[in-house]
């Protein structure tokens, strides 16, 4: 049960984190604007993940920072 709160928290801190960025990276120039919030495909088309630049940093701060707070 600790694990899946675990996951959901770094998650939900994620998706802020990485929307908060996306939002941040709109007042950058055009060409780096575009190269932090363009999505990318991994993987074949059906079972394809889309992903972002931002949102890739965004999970990674946020589990850095739920793993700070949250004892495993």
């Amino acid at each position: 049960m600790r694990g899946i709160v675990f996951a959901v928290l770094t998650l939900i801190v994620g998706a802020l984190i990485a929307l908060g960025l996306e939002k941040l990276a709109s007042f950058l120039p055009q060409q780096m604007d575009g190269a932090l919030t363009r999505v990318y495909a991994i993987g074949v088309h059906p079972i394809a993940l889309h992903v972002t630049v931002c949102g890739i940093i965004g999970l990674m701060l946020g589990y850095i920072i739920i793993s700070k707070f949250v004892k495993k």
